[in-house]
């Protein structure tokens, strides 16, 4: 199984909360959620470090 890497907008106005959570229930172990404090543009930079870092490791 592949590690999973997801990653959450506390404000989507497209995806909701609730979707998220079914999405992160729904994959499968080793698996990481984290929420950022942007909305679906995710134009939050500290999101995009973690995203570069996960795909390094």
């Amino acid at each position: 199984t592949r590690p999973v890497f997801l990653q959450v907008a506390a404000d989507d106005e497209a995806i909701t909360r609730e979707m998220s959570d079914r999405l992160s229930g729904a994959a499968s172990e080793p698996k990481q959620t984290v929420t950022y404090d942007t909305t679906h543009s995710f134009d939050d930079t500290g999101a995009a470090a973690d995203r570069i870092d996960w795909l390094l490791n």
